[in-house]
């Protein structure tokens, strides 16, 4: 992916009903190749009431090498 935009739109794409697709800057964690501010994407309805809560996939993007990668 050329930028975190594009994994955004898939996994929007992608999601299962009434969940989210959130994107927030890992202020802690660097990309060891190039040590830039890497991206967490993440799919999930935590915010929506129900029971039990479900995350439904982490994603670590580096914009500066363009890589994506799926953590869970």
């Amino acid at each position: 992916m050329r930028k975190v935009e594009d994994l955004v739109e898939q996994l929007e794409k992608a999601r299962p009903k009434d969940s989210k697709v959130e994107v927030n800057q890992m202020e802690e964690s660097r990309h060891s190749p190039c040590m830039q501010e890497m991206v967490a994407v993440m799919v999930h309805n935590l915010e929506d009431g129900r029971s039990p809560p479900q995350i439904y996939a982490i994603y670590q993007f580096c914009a500066s090498c363009k890589v994506g990668v799926r953590v869970l």
